[in-house]
């Protein structure tokens, strides 16, 4: 694919020569060569960046390849340019097994050792790879696709979702009442309700609701290894980064991100455009628009502040020791 043909395509401006280009390169010394196109967005990487090896930049680097005013909002287009598409397939393979009354589009695919439950409505292009089991009474939309062995139970998902592999949908809340004579269990009756456009990573759960359903607004992604307990309510476009999760019943509005291992207890809400910082935890309801980061989560500035303060504590220990130790000398 010609330099050109990029630059029109993903929206940039071709710099000097054209020439073909066959891949992607990543910054790094020994990984760059002259036919693929290495990404830099921070000037300060372009000094080891041979001169032959063309770059998708800034404008103001002056580099023969390709420039625009952000590169970094056109990776997406780019690295789509030269993603393996995943094979887009239809019918039922032989080992799958499918219940009663189900309605199956024909354009579908169900793999091998798929396990399909009674009443299952499954959208048209979906495509299930080997080992994915459905409960009964399961709806699919269009489009979505559902990697090797994820589980969904109780589940409404919608259009053009991806469940990464072995991500569990709809299990049991985690719900139980210490009592005189034991723990009780709490049945849980309720489901999930998956919004169009989801990506949900792997090894992630989203239990059922206890009553009524746990819901994840359109747009929203979710890493490896992130809890969402039962009848949480995620708002559009959230981000969940790996480890993080969230104790039952939490409410998150729009555009939240939860960076890695941030979580919050049960029962909190946490406003539209909100951030929660690494290993945040989250106690008590978190308005919109503010970063909260620490234990329990509070202002970021005045976490760091805080941390500032600890840091300085060794010295101020000694400090107060020779202090100490000089006044009981004068003594």
């Amino acid at each position: 694919m010609l330099l050109s043909e990029i630059g029109r395509l993903i929206g940039a401006e071709l710099v000097g020569e054209d020439r073909k280009i066959n891949g992607v390169a990543a910054p790094e010394p020994g990984k760059t060569a002259p036919d693929k196109l290495c990404v830099v967005w921070d000037l300060k990487e372009l000094h080891h960046i041979p001169e032959d090896v063309p770059t998708l930049t800034v404008r103001e680097a002056n580099r023969q390849g390709l420039a625009a005013e952000n590169p970094r909002f056109l990776l997406p287009a780019l690295l789509s340019l030269f993603e393996d598409a995943r094979p887009i397939r239809s019918g039922v393979h032989p080992s799958a097994v499918i219940g009663s009354d189900c309605e199956i589009s024909g354009s579908a695919w169900i793999g091998p050792c798929c396990v399909i439950g009674n009443n299952v409505k499954i959208g048209e292009l979906v495509q299930l790879e080997a080992g994915v089991y459905i409960d009964d009474g399961c709806v699919i939309g269009k489009g979505t696709v559902m990697e090797s062995n994820v589980s969904v139970r109780r589940a409404k998902i919608g259009a053009n979702v991806l469940l990464h592999s072995n991500c569990v949908i709809g299990c049991e809340g985690f719900g139980f009442l210490p009592g005189p004579s034991g723990i009780v269990k709490i049945p849980q009756i309720g489901g999930v309700v998956i919004g169009d456009n989801v990506e949900v990573g792997a090894g992630s759960a989203i239990d059922c609701g206890t009553i009524g359903d746990t819901e994840i607004g359109e747009g929203t992604r979710i890493d490896n290894h992130v809890q969402i307990g039962h009848n949480c309510k995620v708002g559009k476009n959230c981000i969940f980064c790996g480890k993080s999760g969230m104790g039952g019943s939490t409410v998150v509005g729009d555009n939240v991100i939860f960076a890695a291992e941030a979580a919050t207890r049960d029962h909190v809400k946490i406003g539209s455009n909100s951030q929660i910082g690494g290993r945040g935890g989250v106690t008590h309801d978190i308005p919109s628009g503010v970063t909260v980061s620490g234990y329990p989560a509070q202002d970021h500035k005045k976490e760091l502040k805080m941390q500032a303060h600890i840091a300085r504590l060794p010295k101020l220990y000694e400090r107060v020791r020779k202090l100490e130790k000089a006044e009981a000398e004068k003594e």
